[in-house]
């Protein structure tokens, strides 16, 4: 039976409730996924008018030698479908985390940059990337938070980060794009099983598929129910309240981490950075952190390092830290009390 095509109607439940933004911008790769969105979003603007004004943002990571040219095709599309385009290029450097990761890193902190207040970005992830997702931290030992998956939204530095295609699968994409004959970048990297992802999409979900046809929806309705169990969770350890350094940085009482087990302290910290807008890290990390903590001189700093942030304790309390390798000044000077 052939599959129903994609229409720009499927955003309506999302984007209704969204329309009192003051701005919406869509990542945009040129790829089938992001095009494709970015072609429904226009789409449902033309048939709204009272929407906010729709932008695109393109990332260029410039790590392989047609990001150039992926930029130029991006702007194309852009020009074409009368939307304006916000291009940025990024330095990406690994610094032992992984260039796929560093790359995300990279992007998320340029989006966050630009999202004024109450400002949305839309995020081309799809039914199949959740999937993957689970599988991936399935495999890594994640727990209930790690295996709720991809969030449908969650706050991004002063706006907003929304999925509205996370229920739709790539085939739907694909056939949307060939429908409508959209020109897509093709990112030759997608083929190299070496890439845990690729693997799992190219070699090893391929073979769930062929036995149990429908696995699609019921991982991610595993992956609902991990939410709904995080969920409660955090209900019952709700977020600890944020403290202040005198320099302003944000943080956690170290007492609300220590008067808990392990388990109850990760899990609070979590709900802290959520409520932060940032991603909590791998658990295994989380818990090595955690227990430097609780073993610790009480005058060492133990550090935790994630891709786009750190934390750090200084005294009685854990800091949030920007990631460093922002402007620094180059020039010496001498400040007398009372100058700025």
């Amino acid at each position: 039976m052939a599959e129903a095509l994609l229409d720009y109607t499927a955003l309506d439940d999302p984007l209704r409730e969204l329309q009192g933004a003051p701005g919406w911008y869509v990542g945009f790769s040129g790829g089938v996924d992001s095009t494709v969105l970015l072609h429904l979003m226009q789409c449902w603007c033309q048939a709204n008018p009272d929407s906010p004004p729709l932008s695109a943002v393109h990332i260029n990571h410039r790590m392989q030698s047609a990001a150039s040219e992926w930029q130029l095709h991006c702007e194309w599309i852009c020009k074409f479908l009368q939307i304006p385009i916000i291009s940025r290029a990024v330095d990406v450097q690994s610094q032992g985390r992984g260039s796929e990761a560093a790359a995300r890193a990279a992007r998320y902190r340029v989006f966050e940059e630009q999202l004024g207040r109450g400002e949305i970005l839309f995020l081309a992830h799809h039914l199949d990337d959740q999937v993957e997702t689970f599988f991936l931290r399935l495999l890594r030992g994640a727990g209930v938070h790690g295996l709720a998956a991809i969030p449908d939204r969650r706050p991004l530095g002063e706006g907003e980060l929304v999925r509205p295609l996370l229920h739709t699968g790539r085939s739907e994409l694909e056939n949307y794009a060939r429908h409508h004959g959209l020109e897509c970048v093709t990112d030759p990297t997608n083929s190299d099983s070496a890439m845990d992802r690729n693997f799992l999409r190219n070699e090893l979900l391929p073979q769930v598929a062929s036995r149990w046809p429908g696995y699609r929806h019921t991982v991610v309705r595993a992956s609902e129910h991990m939410a709904g169990a995080a969920a409660a969770l955090q209900q019952a350890l709700p977020a600890p309240d944020t403290v202040y350094s005198v320099m302003g940085d944000p943080g956690v009482a170290l007492s609300e981490l220590l008067e808990l087990p392990a388990e109850g302290a990760a899990v609070k910290l979590r709900g802290w950075l959520q409520g932060a807008g940032c991603l909590a890290p791998d658990q295994a990390l989380l818990d090595e952190f955690l227990r430097q903590l609780r073993v610790a001189a009480a005058d060492a700093n133990p550090r935790l390092a994630c891709s786009t942030y750190s934390l750090q304790r200084f005294r009685d309390a854990v800091y949030l830290l920007p990631e460093p390798g922002g402007p620094r000044c180059t020039e010496s000077f001498t400040l007398a009390p009372g100058e700025t």
